[in-house]
């Protein structure tokens, strides 16, 4: 967890600490092929996922950026992190491609 200097938090997946202090979190998603279709195609459980996880990346980001910490979302597949990226192209820098084991 990151807790800004105004109380302001938020939880990651991970980060990187070296060298200490950490510099860098991570939000790690498995799955989400359904981002590369339309949201319309979407079933109202996927919608009320994406509705979480949207909040979740902005409380996330915010608080990287207020705690002057680089952020990125890794994906386990190129599919979902590409169809995220079209989705929503504000997020593309934040976006990567980690295959995950």
């Amino acid at each position: 967890m990151v807790i800004t200097p105004d109380g302001t938090s938020a939880r990651y997946d991970g980060g990187y600490a070296y060298p200490s202090p950490v510099k860098t979190v991570i939000e790690a998603k498995t799955g989400y092929r359904w981002y590369a279709q339309p949201r319309e195609t979407w079933s109202a459980k996927q919608i009320a996922i994406e509705d979480r996880v949207a909040k979740q990346r902005g409380r996330q980001l915010v608080v990287a950026k207020k705690c002057k910490l680089d952020y990125f979302i890794y994906f386990d597949n190129q599919t979902a992190a590409t169809g995220l990226a079209n989705l929503h192209p504000g997020w593309a820098p934040y976006i990567r491609h980690v295959p995950m084991q």
